[in-house]
């Protein structure tokens, strides 16, 4: 048997590099899993300043764990000494997007990753190389970035290891690739010279450009690895205004390295790369040619993408024409395949070089090589004498070469790699139901031993059986062929059923190995019995959808009855037929009601604000989405749901009464449509705060039940956030997102104003997780933004507290482009009432915090602010409340009134503001930006960056005129 591809030759060169020696550390850190900015985790005790006056830093060994706050360590990371990561430890910034510089303002600052560490720059925009800096990135390590800025007179030398980031600007003229893997999904920016040795670098696009044009002349010179790039963007190659003539990827004599272009074909190549007025593509700095071309380089096709490299034979040399792979396995003995095309001119003579390691393209680093024949034209050869003979349970290399005296030709790929010993596959299991949704699993294995696990192992297998493919079940990876890794003997297929509820048969799925370059095995395939679907016992009442997606139909129902207060009952892919239920049964009591499987899967109540589902214990909702029934032109629509244990909201898991998270159908989410008190056509719609040029607001701030208004949207009307009212008697968990987001309009066109988030109202003994309450407004590119909605979170358990959820709950307004010049400012924010056990209905501290705002630069009637209280108000009282303004907040008095207090939150990037507008506001307390009023009276004269227009706060103060 002989296996043959397309030509493709790929070569590997490794530079051995000066390796930096680990010095005495002046400071050595000794926190295990720690913050940098703790004195006790360094060794002597104390913060490195990596000033100039503390000397080397080391963090070294397992366990070293080492997290960078930018805000607590003052900021940007500066390395003016050296900096070593070694021996399994790892460095990541956790917090703001402060940059890391290597030899900032002086001549010297080194960074070195090495031996299994991890430099993670996390939230870090981007490290910056400056002047007399270097990064060493050496065996093992992992530099993991965003964007890097090597300045002139920087540099850095990559010699092993992986490098993940997005961009690389280079203007140094020392930095080399020699080795390792850089992974970049942005562009490498070439400025000056840069010099590629060995590696692998890819990228999605290479820019040249110059310091000024026609000046410089930048270069990418290319003497080995493995370079490549994106020919689908932008050609892989753009070129600013700036950029000197003649910038290019340069291969040295006898480069052995590949240049590849994803989503390229060869005639493209050869116009786009070699033949512009500038080609791109270079052989010693010189233009080739169209007649010469090919007499230079290896222009070759491998499916969808481009391989160019030197040609290694000359006019003379023999020449290979296929790729071969190893054939014909068994535990003692293999087959190796070559199809050579030119014997050459005098006729080679072709050589095997194997053994247990690679020897490359040097023929001394073999330790077996064999004359096989002697070369002639048009050749197919099967080599398999090998002497001494192979051994079983072995891992070995090989090459064919070809030599005469005019060139030492290699054929590709660059190296054979196949083991004497069997490969087996083995089941999980012999049967499981169709309706199982935990994965079962064939597992590929190559003997457990040291010398089969030297390299990767890629394994064929082929599918049988009455069972398809994508029909009765899917198979993880994709394909047909799994891949052991290297160091590991075994890989895992994952198979899940997929059940035929219309047409339920049994069927069989058998995997076989097929034979590629490892031995045949008697263990070669293995068999998976789909058995029928089975259904859960009672009290279990699982919906299956077997004639609508009504739950009033008992045929939907496993049970064969609609559900009753004895019921625990499932929504899942497990059973369920069709992935849309529609609770149809308002009013009535389950025993628990849970949705374990099923991304997809969207039940949608048809409760309303009157009549709730009960639920005696436990609501779970681990995958898809709960939403309700909408838009309609009143709130008369609600997810409401009467919860008497626990709710559970697992990660990726929605109840969902708004957009985001794909509760979408044609910006008709579930709130108000073409209509609402917070309509206003060509504007971003209110409802918690005013919209873009929008200032009506309305509902109430401590018990809201509103739906959030719409936008026009795209001449179709975008509804508002929908209602969702959640009463929860045990503790909320939730990892998942409760969503009643506005609908916007961001592509181009004219989308007419968005709309405004809804209502989320959530009684619960405990609110628990990292997930999201959200209540946003829209977004629109060019007629406003809507505003946000209304929250209200009442914790019923005595020592509950938001301390560590807070900052997961919104109400933002939205910010704006405006593409047709309008400058309507961003929309305001809504409010977000926060109630703990000791609150009474009519107080709590209500939130206003808008990070997105942006306020208009133009001449517009007003800022768009949040409303206290709101125009259209249901509230009885707002006196015994606490308002927090945070971010850019915009708060708007509508009117004379008392609360108990206001806390104004100025940050570092914005400040909030009070707009009296004429009224005054009474407060027993009153604290901005961390200070504490005593009894007075405040203008915008006293605070003019907190308070603005006319009239006060006023603290302890009554005012005779209080309306209310």
């Amino acid at each position: 048997m002989k296996l043959c591809s397309g030509r493709f030759l790929f070569v590997a060169a490794s530079l051995v590099a000066a390796f930096v020696s680990l010095e005495a550390a002046d400071k050595t850190w000794i926190g295990g899993e720690g913050a940098w900015v703790d004195p006790a985790a360094w060794s002597p005790a104390g913060v490195p300043a990596l000033n100039g006056t503390i000397g080397t830093v080391l963090i070294s060994g397992a366990g070293s764990d080492v997290k960078y706050d930018a805000a607590l360590a003052g900021g940007d990371l500066l390395i003016r000494d050296v900096l070593t990561l070694d021996d399994s430890a790892r460095w990541v910034q956790t917090n703001r997007n402060d940059w890391v510089k290597i030899a900032v303002d002086k001549g010297t600052g080194t960074l070195n990753i090495q031996n299994n560490a991890t430099f993670d720059m996390g939230t870090s925009d981007q490290l910056e190389i400056y002047n007399g800096g270097k990064l060493n990135l050496k065996s093992g390590g992992a530099f993991i970035s965003k964007a890097v800025s090597v300045m002139a007179g920087g540099n850095f030398l990559v010699d092993g290891g992986t490098w993940t980031g997005s961009t690389v600007s280079i203007h140094s003229l020392d930095s080399v690739f020699a080795g390792g893997t850089v992974t970049l999904s942005g562009q490498l920016l070439i400025h000056s010279t840069v010099n590629i040795t060995g590696g692998a670098v890819s990228a999605a696009l290479l820019q040249m450009e110059g310091l000024s044009s026609g000046v410089a002349s930048p270069r990418l010179h290319f003497s080995g690895g493995h370079l490549t790039f994106d020919g689908g963007n932008w050609g892989g190659y753009y070129t600013s205004d700036n950029n000197a003539r003649g910038g290019c990827v340069n291969f040295t004599t006898k480069s052995t390295g590949i240049l590849t272009y994803r989503n390229c074909t060869v005639a493209t190549a050869r116009t786009r790369y070699f033949q512009a007025v500038n080609p791109i593509v270079r052989f010693n700095n010189e233009v080739i040619a169209p007649a010469e071309l090919d007499a230079v380089f290896d222009i070759v096709q491998d499916g969808t993408s481009v391989h160019i490299s030197l040609k290694q034979v000359g006019a003379s040399g023999a020449d290979f024409t296929s790729s071969c792979a190893v054939s014909d396995v068994s535990t003692i003995s293999a087959t190796l395949n070559v199809s050579l095309g030119s014997a050459g001119t005098p006729a080679a003579d072709l050589y095997a070089f194997w053994g247990e390691t690679a020897g490359g393209l040097t023929p001394a680093a073999w330790t077996h090589s064999l004359l096989i024949s002697p070369a002639q034209d048009n050749m197919d050869v099967a080599f398999s004498n090998f002497q001494p003979a192979l051994q079983p349970n072995k891992s070995y290399f090989a090459r064919i070469a070809a030599s005469n005296e005019t060139a030492f030709v290699w054929a590709p790929p660059v190296t054979l790699y196949f083991i004497t010993a069997p490969v087996t596959v083995a089941a999980s299991v012999s049967a499981t139901p169709q309706n199982i949704l935990a994965p079962v699993t064939f597992t590929v294995s190559r003997p457990d031993i040291a010398a089969c696990l030297t390299a990767d192992l890629v394994v064929d297998f082929a599918l049988s059986g009455s069972a398809i493919r994508g029909t009765h079940y899917t198979l993880t990876p994709a394909g047909n062929s799994v891949t052991i890794p290297a160091g590991q003997s075994s890989a895992t297929l994952s198979v899940i059923p997929i059940a035929n509820w219309s047409n339920p048969v049994e069927t069989q799925l058998t995997l076989s190995i097929i034979s590629r370059n490892y031995a045949t095995s008697a263990q070669s395939t293995a068999s998976l019995q789909f058995l029928l679907p089975e259904l859960p016992p009672a009290p279990v009442n699982a919906f299956i959808g077997s004639v609508s997606a009504e739950a009033s139909n008992p045929a939907n129902w496993s049970l064969g009855v609609i559900p009753d207060a004895s019921h625990d009952v499932v929504f899942s892919a497990e059973y369920a037929a069709r992935t849309a239920l529609i609770w149809d049964l308002p009013g009535i009591t389950i025993h628990s009601l849970s949705q374990p499987f099923g991304a997809s899967n969207l039940l949608t109540f048809k409760t309303t604000p009157d009549a709730p589902l009960t639920i005696t214990t436990d609501a779970t909702l681990n995958a898809g989405r709960w939403t309700h029934e909408g838009p309609a032109a009143a709130p008369i629509h609600a997810i409401n749901l009467n919860i008497g244990g626990n709710l559970t909201v697992a990660t990726g898991a929605n109840i969902n009464a708004g957009t985001s998270e794909e509760n979408v159908a044609s910006g008709k989410a579930r709130g108000y449509y073409r209509a609402g008190p917070g309509y206003l056509y060509e504007h971003g719609a209110s409802y918690g705060g005013e919209g873009s040029g929008n200032p009506i607001t309305y509902g109430s701030v401590l018990n809201p039940r509103s739906y959030g208004s719409s936008g026009h949207g795209d001449n179709d009307g975008y509804s508002g956030g929908g209602l969702i009212l959640l009463n929860v008697a045990g503790v909320t968990t939730l990892n998942g997102n409760i969503l009643a987001n506005g609908f916007g309009y961001t592509g181009i066109g004219n989308g007419w104003g968005a709309s405004s988030g809804g209502t989320i109202n959530l009684t619960t003994a405990n609110l628990l997780g990292s997930g999201n309450i959200r209540a946003n407004g829209g977004r629109d590119n060019n007629f406003g933004s809507g505003s946000g909605g209304r929250i209200r979170i009442k914790l019923t358990l005595p020592e509950a507290t938001f301390d560590a959820f807070k900052s997961r709950i919104s109400a933002n307004g939205n910010d704006e482009y405006n593409g047709i010049g309008l400058d309507l400012g961003g929309s305001a924010a809504g409010t977000i009432a926060l109630q703990t056990a000791a609150d009474t209905p009519t107080t709590a501290r209500v939130i206003v915090n808008n990070p997105a705002y942006r306020v208009p630069t133009n001449a517009v009637p007003r800022v768009n602010a949040t409303h206290l209280p709101p125009k259209l108000d249901t509230d009885r009282t707002l006196r015994e409340t606490t308002w927090v303004l945070e971010n850019a907040a915009q708060l708007r008095l509508t009117k004379t009134l008392k609360i108990n207090a206001l806390e104004i939150n100025k940050t570092t990037t914005s400040t909030p503001r009070l707009h009296l507008d004429g009224f005054d506001l009474i407060v027993d307390e009153f604290t901005c930006n961390g200070v504490t009023y005593s009894k007075g009276v405040y203008t915008s004269a006293d605070l003019p960056a907190f308070l603005v227009g006319s009239g006060a706060v006023r603290v302890k103060v009554s005012n005779i005129f209080m309306l209310r």
